[in-house]
């Protein structure tokens, strides 16, 4: 799991739920609801939370997907799960544990969550944004559950966007996360003790529907310009991301023109950070290796200060985590645990409008940024995530090549 959730606001959203799974043996959670509503950080806070009895088991199991970039197939997921217990002698039969995985890749889940119970541990799987194509495979372990005895703690949390991800059934909970309440949005905002700067704030708090991304993002705005929440309102909005602004209002909602302008208002104020967040953006899918964070810091340096590799490493690496650091306190980004540290997880909005920011540009002028900056180019077809150092782009990022880096 990733790590544990800084500064968590409670919320009666979070309690609601909470109480839905304290007594539940085998449960299927599905939290959905449109972006920055604050989804991934209440099933962050119930992961981080689980078991929910007063008895803590020695031994927990907390599995996550974040299928957010298209990177992770829920088959595969599942499957890593189980050799990673079989590794850890959770799993006895390695034969029973090999005929299950292979089973899913036949949509067969029923032997695979036998062989989950087998294991005789709390166990909990989270699953955000999971991809259209394993939509069968989800509807099948919620097949599966219904089908089993309450004998073991097996939680299953997904998030989504749309109501539609997860079919209904018995062992099934929805959940529809809006955004926080004006109590919740003015305590989160915590403005001066004067009626026009609450109204002010209260005025905010519906622009964005109770966001938590841009309550946090305007409110982050606010103390780093040492301005109220009044002086906020006059602002004259983002100039030449208009259309941007519109397209997300389409897509989402009327509020999130103004969440938008929230985030990439915050990140153009802080130097450098903005044409950073546009570069990063190109590259992630799903989450960005904290190394080619450092060399993309490197590329944004004016100068480099040594030629010496030791050095310009340590600098990448001082540099990468205090951007890091920095766009987390914005809660624009968690960082990877255990297995994963290495990586950083962006917030789909954050990525998605700096990305848009990006495809401004247009393609030729973005090639002749990376000349610049010290990455080389090359186009090839359109593919995925590539080890060694490749990372494709897609269309969904404003354009069809490939990157290569360029050993610094």
């Amino acid at each position: 799991m990733r790590h544990p959730v800084r500064d968590f606001m409670d919320r009666s959203d979070y309690q609601l739920t909470k109480e839905g799974q304290r007594y539940k043996r085998i449960s299927l959670l599905h939290l959905y609801g449109i972006p920055g509503s604050g989804k991934t950080q209440i099933v962050r806070k119930l992961a981080q939370d689980f078991p929910f009895d007063c008895k803590k088991s020695e031994l927990v199991v907390k599995h996550e997907m974040d299928c957010s970039g298209d990177c992770v197939d829920i088959k595969k997921g599942l499957q890593d799960l189980a050799k990673q217990m079989l590794k850890h002698n959770l799993l006895c039969k390695k034969v029973a544990a090999e005929e299950a995985c292979s089973g899913l890749d036949k949509n067969h889940t029923q032997t695979y969550m036998e062989l989950l119970v087998s294991a005789s541990v709390p166990i909990l799987i989270v699953i955000q944004d999971p991809p259209k194509h394993n939509q069968d495979l989800l509807e099948e372990i919620s097949l599966s559950l219904e089908q089993m005895e309450s004998t073991e703690l097996i939680h299953i949390y997904v998030t989504s966007h749309s109501k539609r991800a997860l079919a209904d059934s018995q062992v099934c909970e929805k959940h529809e996360v809006g955004g926080l309440t004006r109590a919740e949005g003015l305590k989160l905002l915590n403005p001066y003790d004067s009626s026009e700067e609450k109204n002010c704030a209260a005025k905010i708090i519906d622009n964005l529907s109770g966001s938590p991304l841009g309550l946090n993002a305007v409110k982050a705005f606010c103390r780093i310009c040492h301005i109220t929440y009044c002086d906020y309102l006059k602002l004259d909005g983002l100039k030449g991301y208009r259309e941007i602004s519109l397209e997300l209002a389409k897509k989402f909602g009327p509020s999130y023109k103004h969440v938008f302008e929230a985030i990439i208002t915050l990140l153009d104020k802080e130097e450098g950070v903005l044409s950073k967040m546009k570069t990063i953006s190109m590259f992630h899918h799903g989450y960005i290796p904290r190394s080619l964070i450092g060399n993309i810091m490197q590329s944004h340096r004016r100068t480099v200060s040594s030629a010496d590799p030791d050095s310009i490493c340590l600098n990448n690496k001082v540099d990468s985590g205090s951007f890091i650091d920095r766009i987390a306190d914005f809660t624009f980004c968690n960082v990877g645990q255990g297995a994963n540290v290495a990586n950083v997880y962006f917030h789909k909005l954050v990525f998605f409008g700096s990305a848009r920011t990006f495809k401004k540009l247009g393609e030729a002028r973005v090639l002749s940024a990376f000349e610049k900056s010290g990455l080389e180019y090359c186009v090839t077809c359109k593919q995925r995530f590539e080890e060694k150092g490749k990372f494709a782009l897609d269309e969904k990022h404003g354009t069809s090549f490939e990157i290569c880096l360029k050993p610094f």
